[in-house]
């Protein structure tokens, strides 16, 4: 690989690993996003692992870590969400707010998580156990 590629590697990876940190880090995320967030960080992980060269010459078995573009539409929502919330809280001074709306992802295409991974059991992937 020449240089100037093993460098721009070496920066994906630096930066990979930063939003991942960020990832683990985030503390109380709404649970509808731990399925994304996951998928990013294990995509992250074997990019690292990858540029280290750990994981062998056989890409195949890596095709399941993509990033996760689904992960990007959801964020969008969460923003919005997240604004709407914002925008809501000064008209809401004279008493509590009430509860933050539910983050809702629609059944859509951009916002599927594909292929789906294996969950043997239904303990990693199913959001309601974790309500």
């Amino acid at each position: 690989m020449p240089k100037g590629d093993q460098k721009l590697v070496a920066l994906i990876c630096e930066h990979a690993g930063k939003l991942e940190e960020t990832i683990i880090n985030a503390g109380s995320v709404d649970p509808v996003l731990i399925p994304y967030f996951s998928r990013a960080v294990a995509h992250f992980r074997i990019l690292r692992l990858a540029y280290e060269g750990v994981l062998g010459n056989d890409p195949k078995r890596f095709e399941l870590y993509v990033y996760p573009r689904a992960l990007d539409h959801v964020l969008i929502l969460e923003i919005k969400r997240l604004r709407s919330r914002v925008a809501a809280l000064p008209a809401e001074l004279s008493g509590a707010p009430g509860p933050i709306a539910p983050l809702i992802v629609p059944n859509d295409e951009q916002y599927a998580l594909d292929p789906p991974w294996p969950d043997p059991d239904g303990r990693i992937l199913s959001v309601a156990s974790w309500n």
